[in-house]
């Protein structure tokens, strides 16, 4: 069965859809879970895997970089994470943004600045709400999840001050 007409609204994709609109076998798909950080299906509460347009995404360009471009894994994982540093940097330097106050007055602002106080706002917002949630099977998979992510890209930070000598 083909997906591709089901795609075009949806976010969350189970893993035959996703077989399916990337044309990566069922197999090849799980090995490259377990080599590509980048690909990072959520379980359901009744055990399925569900990917995000975000991991659609991956999934296309790791297949290009590697059936394509005839790239090795390693080199694979070096070019994506060289793809997601440029994307980062561009980020960071966006010109700067003129942001109005309350009083009137406008300041200068870059987008890192607005970013980190958006964050701030957020937490503090929520904090109160975080403090008294009780999580869920699906939150506790959630969290570990995102901590492999993060231990994974703080082991890559790691490796490149030390490359560095920062």
């Amino acid at each position: 069965m083909n997906f591709e007409l089901l795609s075009s609204d949806k976010n969350n994709f189970k893993f035959n859809e996703i077989t399916s609109m990337s044309g990566v076998k069922p197999y090849v798909l799980r090995f490259w879970e377990s080599e590509f950080d980048q690909i990072c299906p959520r379980i359901t509460d009744d055990g399925q895997k569900t990917y995000s347009r975000q991991d659609l995404d991956y999934i296309n360009r790791i297949k290009v970089l590697l059936f394509e471009e005839k790239l090795s894994i390693p080199e694979a994982k070096k070019r994506l994470d060289s793809e997601a540093q440029i994307h980062t940097e561009v980020l960071v330097d966006e010109e700067t943004l003129i942001v109005e106050q309350p009083n009137g007055v406008a300041t200068h602002k870059s987008s890192l600045d607005l970013m980190r106080n958006a964050l701030e706002l957020d937490f503090s917002r929520h904090k109160e709400v975080i403090s008294q949630k009780q999580f869920n099977d699906e939150d506790v998979l959630n969290l570990v999840q995102a901590k492999k992510k993060l231990s994974s890209v703080l082991t890559k930070i790691n490796g490149i001050v030390k490359e560095k000598n920062w």
